[in-house]
């Protein structure tokens, strides 16, 4: 045996590897350029879920109403958490802002209560249960602005309140909708300085509205 093929033995030829085809070396470097503002290859960016919900809506119309059928008084009068100013303070007044929730998909962060909504389609709804407090969803309301009487909301299961969007117009800012019912409770304070509630009482939404921005 020579001293070749005894240094051949020892060390045996390694066979090449295959070589990519352009195709496949194209789509590495790619998906190597594209690492460098991605997750991974082939993930989607990080928009947001909702993106034709979410922003601020300006209300155009809101002749949603409270009645209280056993309160001669209160039988049946304008009122709105969305765009009454002076009788729902403590929010923003005809400006409904739509963010990304954590439990829910969607919060109102304009009011002074936080309504949330899960989306399904063009329609977000305001749960059964608050995910948090594993409770029915209440929001409280300023009534008059002056801490002497509030509204307690609760969507009804029935007839929830939903944000609806209407079918998009070109050319034209996206309009929504609040539709749908709460059940509410009503505190005012007395002449003893003491909260006397009025129950039940109902309010019926109905407001028009389109968007100004997004967020």
């Amino acid at each position: 045996m020579t001293d070749r093929d005894r240094i051949s033995a020892a060390f045996p030829r390694r066979l090449p590897l295959p070589r990519p085809t352009t195709g496949v070396l194209v789509a590495v470097m790619g998906c190597a350029v594209a690492a460098a503002f991605v997750t991974g290859c082939g993930s989607s960016s990080d928009g947001p879920p909702f993106p034709e919900f979410e922003g601020r809506w300006a209300v155009d119309a809101d002749t949603s109403t409270l009645s209280c059928p056993q309160t001669t008084d209160l039988m049946s009068l304008s009122f709105s958490p969305w765009s009454n100013t002076g009788t729902a303070g403590g929010g923003v007044a005809r400006v409904v802002a739509l963010e990304a929730g954590v439990l829910t998909d969607l919060v109102d962060t304009a009011r002074p209560c936080v309504f949330g909504f899960d989306v399904k389609g063009t329609v977000g709804t305001v749960p059964d249960i608050d995910p948090y407090s594993g409770k029915p969803p209440v929001c409280v309301v300023p009534v008059n602005g002056d801490g002497s009487s509030t509204a307690e909301l609760t969507s009804q299961v029935d007839h929830p309140l939903t944000f609806q969007l209407a079918k998009p117009v070109k050319g034209m800012a996206q309009q929504a909708f609040i539709t749908g019912g709460a059940d509410v409770t009503l505190f005012f304070l007395n002449s003893a300085d003491q909260f006397d509630e009025v129950k039940p009482c109902t309010l019926a939404a109905q407001v028009g509205l389109h968007k100004i921005t997004k967020l």
